[in-house]
This record gives C-alpha cells, structure tokens and sequence, in this order.
C-alpha cells in the first residue's frame, strides 16, 4: 500500500524557541556563527538533501556543533564511529539501533534491532525509521576511513535515492577531505564545510566560559591567568580539549602560592615567577597523560588487542623518546649486527620524552624486531597513523616542513610495560641509571 510522505522537516514547537536554542548555542561556541548558521540554513532548507562534508583540525568543534545544531532542530541523529565500526554489517547495524532506539542488553539476549547483512536490510530499516521519526541524520565521525571502502561509500552517498526520500541526511567529519576527493565519491553531489583552527582570542574567551567551574574568590585570577596561558600554549596546541585539561591542571599550581598565604592573586608577576616551570613542563609534555592512576589490568587488556607491528612501534618510540639518537649505535648495534665493538655504557635516560624523526623510529623498529616482519610496509604506515590518532604519538613538525615528519611519545609507562610483556620483549637493559 502506498503512503505519503510529507517531505517537511521537524521543527520546535516555535520559531521561537529554535532561535533561542541557537543562540545559547551560538554562546557555547563562540567564534563558530558562521558554520551554525551555514548548518542551520542547509538542514533546515526542505528541498536540499545533499551529503554534507565537515572537515577542519582535531578540537576545532565540529562534532560539537552538529551535535549542537541537529539537537536545536529536534532532528533524530545517529552517529557512527568510522573506527570502530570496521565493517559494513557493523556500521549498519549500529545505525539501526540508534535510529530505532534499540539498545542490545541482558533482557533482549544481547541482539540488535535488525540483523543487516546488506544494503537492502538497511535501507528497509532506513525507511521504517523514517516513518515513524520524520526527518533523521547520519552522523559518520573519522570519516577519511570510508575513503578505503569505496562501495560503501557509495552507498552511503546514495542513501537518498535508495530510501526515496529526502528526509535522510548524511554528515561527514574528518580533519581533512579525502584523498583524491573527486574519484573517492565518485563525482557525487556533496557540500563541504571548512572549519577553521580557532584563533588566539577565540580560545582565550572559550576557556573562560569554564570560568563557571572556578571558585568565585579565584575568578578573577582565573581570567588573568588564562590570557597568559594562551600566548604559552597557542603556538604548540590549539585543540580545544587537550587545553581545557591541561588549563584546569596548570591552574592548580598557578593557585598553589595564593593558598598558602604567600602571595596576593592580584600579583600576576610573582605568580608567573612561580608557575614557570609548571608552564613549562606542561608545554613540553602536551597531550602525554600519567599512567599511574590507570589500573594496570587495563593496559594489559588493551596491549593484547594491538597488531604485532602496532607493539612493536609503541617499544621503538618509547626508546627514541629516552634517549638521544647519539647513542643509538650503543644500545642497538648488538641487534642489527652493526659493530662487534663493544660498545660503552650509555648515560642516564632523559626524563622528558624526547621530540625524535620518523626515520629513527623506523630505524629502531628494525633493530628491536630483527624479524622478516620488520622491514618497511604499508600495514606498518597504517598502524603508525593509527597511534598517531589515539595520540599514543603526537606530531610535533608542522606539515609543510620537508625535513620529514617528527614525533613524541605520550603513552604511559604501565602501557609500555604492558606490550613488553606480550611480546617477551625485555626492558631491563634499557632502563638504567
């Protein structure tokens, strides 16, 4: 029997009320206006159904804001992790669940909404869903793994067609656009969104929107500090999250001399004098978390979960950020072969992770896994990009150098520990005094 369908979008119960939805967004992500109003305008507009790419730097909102936006709108959002869903029964799947509000639990043995082992089952799922929502979004977050899959790409992007209705919506996010943009969606019809990093003065004042959390006897000192903070920090991070952390932290310690009765927290000078080392610590030590809080089990549980090449570059980098590449030929002639010299005792690792080449990496990748596996593949660059994403390493040369990518290791050590272990690897010659 045929049914239809009304092609309007959901809306608040006023226009009003939208609006003032969208302005408290507006205030929770200053500097981003123009993508909200652009958002608003292209999910709002009923004859306009196009996939949308959001592309833009690591902690730049993006997320954030379609989040944002969709909710304002009341519009039933669905989003998936393109990581964690590695394939398509698992992508669809998952969709279906959260379009359907279907949660697989004890009391329904575990199962999901709809086993969907095709793009048939999906798209049939797709339009039961519409029927009794209206209007729903597909958020695809980590969105450059789709380039690897073309056809379900292709799918995706033809969502609207296959479902015969216009009420579906697809997002894309990714820090940047797909490799060779125009062959990976087929010459699809597609809207992209830049977000820009956000500047100096647009972190500073999103950073004192947390002023909220600070004790109202230090909100003033919160506001000063925060401005120092900035021209510290903007230079080598401009993710908003890792400075939200790292903000909270470095204050603790800026406040420390204020508690103890020492100084005013009206003397900035002073407290500067002070907190520098702190600040300085914390600007070489960006995104590097502590692992002693972590229980060791974890770390356990998440090293046997890593591919073999994955554990073996995690060991590598933790030895360049050790120790400087001087004494490479010391600690690693004896596995390669290099040198029957006996080689002298190197000195006292470095207590800061050190900044180190990709090259060196791969150098001692080879040297600590003297193995067939170990020359230089494409499975091993795939792995690197992957902890690179998890921010096991972080980048620290700028993309446009030519010099060649540098890297910091910034795992704890119970993790490092912890792959040592599954791969009978043996740390004790490398950790003495």
């Amino acid at each position: 029997r045929e049914m239809k369908v009304s092609h309007k979008r959901p809306r608040s119960e006023t226009v009003g009320d939208q609006e003032e939805n969208l302005e408290c967004l507006r205030r929770q992500w200053p500097g981003r206006e123009p993508e909200i109003a652009r958002l608003t305008a292209l999910l709002v507009e009923p004859d306009i159904s196009l996939p949308l790419f959001v592309h833009g730097p690591s902690g730049s909102g993006k997320s954030g804001v379609i989040r944002g936006v969709l909710k304002a709108l009341q519009i039933p959002l669905a989003v998936i992790d393109c990581i964690a869903c590695s394939t398509s029964r698992h992508l669809y799947e998952s969709t279906l669940n959260q379009l359907h509000r279907h949660n697989p639990r004890k009391a329904n043995g575990y199962v999901g909404w709809s086993p969907c082992d095709s793009s048939a089952t999906f798209v049939a799922g797709l339009r039961e869903a519409i029927t009794a929502r209206g209007s729903i979004c597909l958020l695809f977050e980590h969105a450059a793994e789709l380039a690897q899959n073309q056809s379900m790409l292709a799918t995706l992007l033809a969502l609207p067609s296959l479902c015969q209705d216009h009420r579906v919506q697809m997002l894309f996010v990714a820090e940047a656009p797909w490799p060779d943009f125009h062959c990976a969606t087929r010459f699809a019809p597609l809207i992209t969104i830049a977000f820009a990093g956000y500047t100096a003065s647009q972190l500073q004042e999103i950073l004192l929107l947390d002023v909220h959390s600070i004790e109202s006897t230090q909100a003033s000192a919160y506001r000063n500090f925060v401005k120092l903070f900035i021209q510290y920090f903007y230079p080598v991070c401009r993710d908003v999250r890792e400075l939200r952390h790292v903000c909270q932290k470095v204050f603790a310690t800026w406040m420390k001399p204020v508690r103890d009765g020492l100084v005013s927290s009206k003397d900035t000078g002073t407290l500067l004098r002070h907190a520098q080392p702190c600040l300085q610590r914390a600007v070489s030590s960006i995104y590097v978390r502590e692992g002693g809080a972590t229980p060791a089990g974890l770390h356990s549980v998440y090293a046997t979960q890593l591919p073999s090449c994955s554990k073996y570059l995690i060991i590598a980098a933790h030895l360049a950020s050790r120790f400087p590449p001087k004494m490479d030929k010391a600690l690693f002639a004896a596995c390669r072969s290099f040198s029957t010299r006996k080689s002298k005792r190197p000195t006292t690792p470095a207590e800061q992770p050190l900044a180190f080449a990709l090259e060196r990496l791969m150098y001692i990748y080879a040297a600590v896994r003297a193995d067939v596996s170990a020359r230089e593949t494409a499975e091993l660059h795939v792995q690197l990009r992957a902890l690179i994403q998890k921010k096991i390493l972080v980048r620290v040369s700028r993309v446009g150098e030519l010099e060649g990518m540098r890297l910091r290791f910034s795992a704890p050590s119970g993790l490092v520990e912890a792959v040592a272990t599954d791969v009978n690897f043996d740390l004790t010659p490398y950790s003495f005094t």
